[in-house]
């Protein structure tokens, strides 16, 4: 099955450019979680910053009913409001990466 979320390929890329794709699925799982947890906490700051209080708080009501949550509208507004995001987040998940091999590499 292909994975179609950008952010679990990241991870998932990750983890073989550390060899930690080897082991067991148990703690592989706990260590994609954890992951998962570090780069949407940043995404998130970068969005943050990148719109500033009040289109944070917009942002909010347009996501603050999951079932209700128009996908299109949701892309519309970020695109609207952010210039170059795209960038930022990646930059945010290189440091991520950077970091994590980084600890992987002190704790060899």
């Amino acid at each position: 099955m292909v994975n179609m979320d950008p952010i679990q390929d990241f991870i998932t890329a990750l983890l073989k450019q550390t060899n930690l794709d080897t082991l067991p699925d148990e703690m592989k799982v706990d260590i994609q979680e954890q992951l998962t947890v570090q780069a949407y906490r940043r995404i998130g700051i970068v969005m943050a910053t990148e719109l500033g209080q009040k289109k944070s708080d917009e942002l909010m009501t347009l996501v603050d009913d999951p079932a209700a949550v128009h996908t299109d509208a949701v892309n519309r507004f970020i695109t609207e409001h952010t210039k170059g995001l795209e960038t930022k987040v990646q930059a945010a998940l290189v440091e991520l990466g950077a970091e994590f091999i980084k600890q992987m590499k002190l704790s060899a």
